[in-house]
């Protein structure tokens, strides 16, 4: 047959069975044409949606879009679209097949997609026979990332919030014992303040060898004793005391800031290009099929020619 193309043109063959290679693909034209029609391919609806990722906390080297690509694709949120849209009843999927869930995921990836953009964003595309459908689960796709997202967020906040009530609490506790401390040592030893209390004793003795008195009064000298053998226990409980304030300080303003991002509502998806329900189908794209089939009918049927009129010769 080689030999036979080789002898002879490919337009010569075709002047030769034009009528013939006419009416296959007629034919193919009217075929493909036909099978590709509603009666046996259901047509698919577009809709698309696009979203930035926003208020996300990085766990590792991945970007905000990976991260919200990654959470697209779990389970709960394809088990959240199988609950709210019925998808084993809208695919045709019979739940107690042994298989019915391998169907639905596979339903599920042909016609449900997510791609990251060049520009950091996330599109979202969905194909369904209902054009409707096609808008609400993206849609809803938005929605469930959003309470997955909040969800995750304030498992965070309240873990951090316990722990941090618990740090508050001891630091509270400790706290108090110190005070406890400081009230019996100026209670029972007459000291206020170690540093004040110093200077104005040394200010009283200068006063006191300045004017000749010899002589100073008991309680002056009671409480210098009590500063020479309780003053720096004094001074070490006001310095830990104040150290541990500011502690207690920065586990309340930490407990206050998880508790307000705990109570918050915010999104973590924001929309830039909202979906809607198309008007036009998107598959099958029938006059590629048609192209297709009409050329693939063409090239078989050449060949096949080719065959005959190789045995011919």
């Amino acid at each position: 047959m080689e030999n036979y193309f080789k002898n002879k043109s490919l337009l010569t063959i075709i002047r030769k069975w034009r009528i013939h290679l006419l009416i296959i693909m007629i034919l193919s034209i009217v075929l493909s044409a036909f099978f590709s029609s509603e009666i046996f391919i259901k047509p698919k609806f577009k809709s698309i949606g696009v979203v930035y990722p926003i208020n996300l906390y990085l766990y590792s080297d991945e970007s905000e879009a990976e991260q919200m690509l990654q959470m697209f694709q779990s389970r709960d949120i394809i088990t959240r679209l199988e609950s709210d849209f019925s998808l084993y009843e809208h695919y045709k999927i019979n739940p107690k097949d042994k298989f019915a869930y391998t169907y639905l995921l596979a339903e599920i990836n042909e016609n449900i997609s997510f791609r990251k953009t060049e520009y950091e964003s996330i599109e979202i595309k969905v194909l369904d026979i209902n054009p409707l459908i096609a808008s609400n689960i993206v849609d809803s796709i938005i929605v469930y990332f959003n309470k997955k997202v909040s969800i995750l967020h304030r498992i965070k906040h309240k873990e951090v919030v316990e722990i941090s009530s618990t740090d508050l609490k001891s630091k509270e506790e400790d706290i108090s014992l110190l005070e406890n401390d400081i009230t019996e040592l100026r209670i029972k030893y007459g000291l206020l303040d170690f540093e004040i209390q110093s200077k104005e004793l040394t200010r009283g003795q200068v006063k006191v060898l300045a004017e000749g008195k010899s002589s100073t009064s008991k309680e002056i000298l009671n409480l210098i004793d009590n500063l020479k053998t309780k003053g720096e226990e004094l001074k070490g409980l006001d310095v830990k005391i104040k150290y541990e304030r500011i502690r207690a300080d920065s586990i309340t303003k930490v407990l206050e800031d998880h508790i307000s991002a705990y109570n918050k509502k915010i999104t973590y998806a924001q929309v830039v290009s909202y979906p809607y329900a198309a008007d036009k189908k998107s598959y099958p794209v029938r006059w590629i099929i048609v192209l297709l089939s009409v050329l693939s009918a063409l090239l078989l049927s050449i060949i096949a020619i080719g065959m005959i009129e190789s045995k011919k010769e």
